[in-house]
């Protein structure tokens, strides 16, 4: 058994399911699906109720909703202590919570001190550094002194296009662009800049309450000080979101693989820089695989860290950025485990173990690559009457697909499914996730994922005259298709 912990853990669940385990899912939504899955896997399981026997023990709810992650640890109380937890996204930014848990039992994951130097700005431009590649040019606050720790540039600062960037969040939310120029205030007409130039000169998330809530919303809580979280002014970086997944043992470093990263896509009703989803896995150029491995490498040979984590990264004109790391499975795992025979749940118990399975080095291909599509909500949306029916006939086709799966590897279907479904009564706010798109891209076209293909999995679910959201299939199709045409040569979307 395991307990999973985090913003959204349905994807983790069901790899946690693959891998022959028993989940206990406790996040901010415990969408239907979630539910669903996790009592099909408990279904006819013999419980001790007395905690004395050999008996899997009695645990009251496999699934649990929480309205903030401050009350993760008085629910894990009443788990039994031997069963460890894994965290996912959001969790990162809740530091004291993680080091809570950490007393009652082992968390599969970075300690809490080694998680607050991944995520040090100072760290990621020596990583970047040390590795050779580049990281943005990063201010600690409007009007002040870029620091030693800056980051390396080819643009001169008063060129420089900007972003505001929380220190504490993940998901893209609270990210926006510096809304008036910013002076940089510099020492002998230079903007200093620790290291050199590399040879190849070049998260959900500070959550307070229920996104998906109940009719009753919860009242929000303040993320900072004065209502306003710690930030940073960074370098803007346009170029090809890419992320790479990987998994350590604390020595050797394995890239499991790479996907393209989609942010604000307002097609979908997304805004600013809040994650869309990914597609992938996709193939980069031979060099870019192999900075992208020297950075994992450096990375474990400087931190000794185990586990699965993500590397996002921007690629420009043949530049590889970092922008940082997520200390954590992130939910990009969904896209690989679905496309490559591998069962990420497994493969990081074992890391942590310190053990490096040699299925990590070089995952087999078993399906298409996969698109990753969260929809946002464009209003405030009651599931109930016709959405809810929608939501139901929905639940019922993805259930059907995962029940074709193989054990221990995902949905290699060529049919779309929906996930992340609301329950019944919920209250969907507008901005928020309301559900997330499968679609499988089986064909090849110029690097390319057919568009037809794709158009026909959204069509199949927006044209739904039940479907509550307010979506232009054309819009996104459009968008997406922008998005991925982008990476030109750079990115083969369908390897």
């Amino acid at each position: 058994m395991v307990i999973l912990a985090g913003a959204s853990v349905r994807s983790l669940a069901q790899s946690v399911i693959r891998s022959g385990r028993l989940p206990i899912g406790i996040d901010l939504f415990c969408d239907r699906d979630l539910k669903a899955v996790i009592h099909q896997a408990w279904e006819g399981v013999s419980t001790d109720h007395t905690g004395g026997g050999d008996r899997t023990p009695f645990i009251r709810n496999h699934s649990r909703v929480i309205s903030h992650f401050d009350q993760l640890p008085a629910i894990c109380e009443d788990i039994p202590r031997s069963i460890p937890v894994i965290w996912c996204g959001g969790l990162e930014n809740h530091l004291s919570i993680l080091a809570q848990l950490a007393t009652q039992r082992i968390v599969l994951g970075p300690s809490v001190p080694l998680i607050r130097e991944l995520r040090s700005r100072s760290f990621l431009h020596r990583l970047a550094r040390d590795a050779g590649i580049h990281f943005p040019l990063t201010i600690a606050s409007p009007g002040g002194d870029a620091d030693d720790d800056a980051g390396t540039s080819q643009t001169p600062p008063d060129q420089v296009l900007w972003i505001r960037k929380p220190l504490h969040s993940s998901g893209g939310l609270g990210i926006e662009f510096a809304s008036q120029p910013v002076l940089v205030e510099t020492r002998d007409s230079e903007v200093p800049i620790s290291g050199s130039e590399p040879d190849n000169v070049n998260d959900q998330s500070h959550v307070t309450s229920h996104v998906k809530r109940p009719a009753t919303p919860r009242p929000a809580t303040p993320t900072g000080s004065g209502g306003q979280p710690s930030h940073v002014l960074q370098q803007y970086v346009d170029g090809v979101p890419v992320s790479a997944t990987i998994v350590s043992d604390g020595v050797n470093a394995a890239v499991i693989g790479c996907t393209l990263q989609f942010s604000g896509l307002t097609s979908v009703n997304a805004t600013g820089f809040q994650y869309c989803g990914n597609i992938g896995p996709v193939s980069l150029p031979a060099v870019q695989m192999a900075r992208i491995q020297k950075v994992a490498s450096t990375l474990v040979q400087q931190t000794g860290v185990r586990g699965f984590l993500g590397l996002d990264f921007v690629l420009q004109r043949g530049n590889l950025w970092l922008l940082e790391i997520n200390p954590r499975i992130t939910a990009s795992h969904e896209t690989l485990e679905a496309s490559q025979r591998l069962n990420v749940a497994d493969m990081h118990i074992d890391a942590m173990d310190g053990i490096l399975r040699a299925d990590c080095q070089a995952p087999v291909r078993t399906g298409p690559p996969l698109l990753k599509l969260i929809i946002y909500a464009d209003r405030e949306t009651h599931i109930e009457g016709s959405s809810d029916e929608w939501c139901r006939s929905a639940l019922q086709k993805h259930m059907e697909n995962q029940a074709r799966n193989a054990p221990a590897v995902a949905s290699a279907s060529t049919k779309t499914s929906v996930a992340d479904l609301p329950e019944t009564g919920t209250v969907v706010a507008a901005g928020t996730p309301f559900c997330t798109l499968l679609i499988p891209c089986p064909e090849i076209q110029d690097r390319l994922p057919p568009m037809d293909s794709v158009r026909t999995g959204i069509e199949s679910v927006l044209l739904d005259r039940r479907f509550p959201v307010r979506i232009e299939v054309d819009d996104v199709v459009l968008e997406i298709t922008e998005r991925i045409g982008k990476s030109d040569s750079d990115v083969n979307c369908c390897p």
